[in-house]
């Protein structure tokens, strides 16, 4: 079940949303369990078979690693969880990627190769996967304290707001709300907005970019142009941006709804002025989980290890820094993806962190901001590159064509066909909201009016508040004729 789907607006939230007011404390833990198994197990039945092993095994051995926190045996246990969560990945995730390049190997020997029967990919595995060995680490540092009912740990796994995309929340931070029962009509309000606001990104804005660079990139042999290649590249950028963000907004909000406080997932990324920058802004959860359980433990084992190196002890600091970044992207791009292409998208993340850090970093501060901001967005659209291809092939030939300059050829189809009022329109707005321009004018027109008599502001408020309504009533309208016109539009992130 898709967030931006009819079935799920209409018929699966306003249901959700009347149980939320129906049960209370543990009551609706379990309402919500419900929920989650019917959200799961929508696309398949065999999904919830998987989260319930994952889940069941996961919660054992939280409660193994935590009875003697950081002991020998603890840490045995959280190697073999951990293993055992990356070789269950593997499975339903790597299998037939790894099969694929183990059969190329065995042909070049001679060999037959093998195949493997179709393996279905479970919803947001890869999340709840990084959720479950987050929960573990957490247990071992004695940052948690193991769960001892399956219940709560079920309801953290399952939680449907955030079981396909993320954000990735951590077990703590879950733990401290899940259980409060009070209705805040505030955060009910807010949610029901950021629902609305998410919806519309998806709707209007990520799909009918979707629907340009795709067919730009249909374009075939010398027809695509340079001017093509670039434009496209900027829609996909545009558009990844907006679908992803909008997912999150819509998990936020139901979150919000819930009462429960789920964190950004995005701070404006493509004002981004480094790739460093970008990383900061860009899947904050994911970011930060690749920090806290897989950078920062790389590096302080690296230290350890090479601290009392004398030959390399003056550029320790970069050694330790170039072999923890390009570990922790490896991950990452493969974590996105089974293909060779995510995988070389990593590595080119890691790359240009690590020239940033080696010396790049000091010459971009000492150069003109706008002129860091266009340095920062060619290399992230030249990386969606990678991220966008379906193989090494097809994204030489798109950089091959995007850095020919061939710009007068067919330039005129482009105009006419592609860049019409309403992609016009959309681009424009995906732009601008792609900035803090609307927050930064929200914030200002508060501002000045705290400076009105306090009748004048009652009278703006009340102005406001049916401008606000009318607002989100309009652009609900909207998103619901577009989700008629265009029935499949799944989340990019879905397939992660």
């Amino acid at each position: 079940m898709v967030f931006s789907s009819l079935v799920f607006i209409y018929l699966f939230l306003p249901a959700f949303i009347a149980g939320l007011f129906i049960f209370r404390n543990d009551l609706r833990k379990t309402y919500i369990i419900a929920c989650s198994l019917i959200f799961a197990g929508w696309a398949s039945v065999s999904y919830l078979l998987v989260i319930i092993g994952n889940s069941a095994f996961n919660y054992f051995a939280g409660r193994w690693i935590g009875k003697n926190p950081k002991s020998s045996d603890s840490r045995k246990y959280l190697i073999i969880s951990i293993i055992v969560n990356i070789l269950f990945l593997a499975v339903f995730k790597y299998a037939v990627f790894i099969t694929g390049n183990l059969n190329i190997l065995l042909q070049l020997f001679g060999g037959t190769g093998f195949t493997l029967p179709k393996i279905l990919l479970p919803l947001g595995i890869s999340f709840y996967t990084f959720r479950s060995i987050s929960y573990l680490v957490d247990v071992y540092r004695r940052n948690v304290e193991p769960e001892l009912r399956f219940i709560n740990y079920f309801h953290y796994i399952l939680y449907f707001p955030v079981l396909a995309a993320g954000p990735i929340i951590r077990y703590k931070a879950f733990a401290a709300e899940a259980g409060k029962s009070d209705f805040n009509r505030s955060k009910y309000s807010a949610g029901i907005e950021r629902i609305i606001l998410g919806l519309a990104r998806k709707v209007l804005i990520a799909n009918q970019l979707s629907l340009v660079s795709s067919k730009i990139l249909e374009i075939s042999g010398d027809r695509l142009t340079s001017l093509n290649a670039w434009l496209a590249m900027i829609f996909f950028t545009l558009q990844i941006y907006h679908d992803f963000a909008a997912y999150s907004d819509i998990a936020i909000g139901l979150c919000k709804m819930c009462g429960i406080t789920c964190p950004e997932n995005f701070d404006f990324p493509l004002t981004a002025r480094s790739v460093k920058d970008f990383w900061n802004k860009w899947h904050i959860t994911l970011s930060n989980w690749l920090r806290d359980y897989l950078f920062l433990p790389r590096a302080y084992a690296s230290s350890r290890r090479l601290k009392d190196d004398k030959y390399l002890n003056i550029k320790t600091e970069y050694w330790i820094y170039a072999e923890a970044s390009l570990i922790t992207f490896l991950i990452c791009g493969l974590w996105h993806g089974a293909n060779w292409n995510f995988v070389a998208w990593g590595l080119y993340q890691a790359l240009f962190l690590i020239i940033e850090r080696t010396f790049l970093a000091k010459l971009l501060s000492k150069i003109w901001n706008p002129l860091r901001h266009i340095y920062a967005l060619l290399v992230i659209i030249c990386g969606f590159v990678l991220f966008r291809s379906a193989n090494f092939t097809e994204a030489a030939h798109l950089y091959k064509v995007m850095f020919s300059f061939s710009f007068i050829k067919d330039s005129h189809f482009i105009a006419r066909y592609y860049l019409n009022p309403e992609i016009l329109i959309v681009t424009v707005i995906a732009v601008l909201s792609s900035t803090k321009l609307f927050l930064n004018i929200g914030k200002f027109l508060r501002s000045k009016c705290e400076l009105f008599s306090p009748g004048l502001q009652k009278s703006v408020f009340q102005f406001s508040t049916y401008s606000v309504l009318l607002f989100y009533t309009v652009i609900m309208f909207i998103s619901t004729l577009y989700m008629i016109a265009n029935t499949y539009n799944p989340f990019i992130y879905f397939k992660f």
